[in-house]
């Protein structure tokens, strides 16, 4: 089933071997819980202000991907570029990712054998301009180019573009279903900011 929350954080990595991806981002107490039960989970997470960061979905593999699903995962965090770089070294890629369901915008971090290639935010707060890392990827120079000079369109676009962009490079979770090939079972686990 799908993946969605009103306020939605990812990172993918191009990887089944879910205990890596345990081990490389310190994850801990990984307990096996089922697709409805995690996505539950993660909406839930995502209004908690208190314990929102205290625990990721780890999903098993989608695509030949691995999903690590919650608010700790938020690309416009100050470590995120440092974290996406070390698992890009390890993994091959790291890219992480922001989806406000309630028009509240999309930020993306790709990373690439141990280096950010691109990283921006378009959320409407003020220090979008500031994250911004690396140059446009093919994507979005393509998406700007067929929304031509309608700047509304344009910025309507980048609103929502993370599950797009998502799509095209790994895994949307919004798009996550019975055509995806999934092996292994999902865990839930507790992060770094649960054990600080």
């Amino acid at each position: 089933m799908p993946i969605t929350a009103c306020w939605l954080h990812w990172l993918a990595l191009p990887t089944g071997d879910q205990a890596a991806v345990l081990d490389a981002m310190d994850l801990t107490d990984a307990r096996p819980i089922d697709f409805e039960a995690a996505v539950t989970a993660v909406d839930d997470d995502a209004h908690d202000p208190d314990h929102g960061y205290d625990r990721v979905f780890v999903t098993p593999e989608l695509n030949g991907w691995t999903l690590v699903v919650g608010a700790w995962c938020d690309p416009t965090e100050p470590d995120m570029p440092g974290l996406c770089e070390r698992l890009s070294a390890r993994f091959g890629q790291a890219q992480a990712y922001y989806f406000g369901a309630q028009c509240d915008g999309s930020a993306w971090l790709v990373a690439e054998n141990g280096r950010v290639l691109r990283r921006a935010a378009f959320t409407g707060e003020t220090d979008d301009e500031e994250l911004t890392i690396g140059e446009p990827l093919p994507f979005e120079v393509q998406c700007r180019a067929e929304a031509g000079e309608d700047e509304f369109e344009w910025e309507f676009r980048l609103w929502g573009m993370a599950p797009e962009l998502a799509g095209a490079l790994s895994v949307d979770p919004h798009g996550i279903g019975p055509h995806t090939r999934v092996r292994g079972r999902g865990v839930m686990a507790r992060t770094r900011q649960a054990a600080s």
